[in-house]
């Protein structure tokens, strides 16, 4: 196991460049916590609540606590690396980026998947700059029911998450 405060395997490769320099354009230490976080966030490519993604970072053998998570996540949103939003299942957070995926949510079974479509950009700045705006940021959350029938709903949304590619 990697302790949190002995960072033997975990080192800053660990995590791709721009990460790194967010980090030192923010003024944070590079930190087992923060890494491990950034590393959950990554993995997942979706927003997770900060207990999931506590679960992803000792689900890697990572020693380290739950309020040193929650601070992690903290200080990041802080700095702008790190984003909060409201859904129905709580807060979540995602790593800060434009051009992220939007995601589709079954409203029976709560099952989402990230829908990274360039089109769907393209149409945001569009609509945007016809009505008199540069778009900086946008969060598009999008809610449907499932064509050919709900998976489960006891096993919950997180459970289901999957990324759909771009399109050709």
């Amino acid at each position: 196991m990697t302790s949190f405060y002995s960072d033997s395997s975990m080192t800053a490769s660990y995590l791709p460049n721009v990460y790194i320099d967010r980090l030192r354009a923010a003024s944070l230490q590079l930190t087992l916590a923060r890494m491990a976080v950034i590393r959950a966030l990554i993995r997942a490519g979706t927003s997770l609540t900060r207990s999931e993604i506590y679960r992803r970072v000792v689900q890697e053998d990572i020693t380290i606590t739950l309020s040193s998570v929650y601070s992690a996540i903290s200080k990041m949103a802080q700095a702008g690396i790190v984003e909060e939003h409201m859904f129905d299942r709580g807060r979540v957070y995602a790593l800060a980026e434009m051009d992220r995926p939007v995601c589709l949510t079954c409203v029976s079974c709560g099952r989402s998947i990230l829908v990274d479509d360039p089109s769907i950009i393209e149409f945001l700045r569009e609509t945007a700059a016809r009505l008199g705006f540069d778009l900086k940021d946008y969060t598009l959350s999008i809610r449907a029911q499932c064509k050919h029938g709900c998976l489960e709903p006891e096993l919950g949304a997180h459970a289901w998450n999957k990324k759909i590619p771009k399109r050709s």
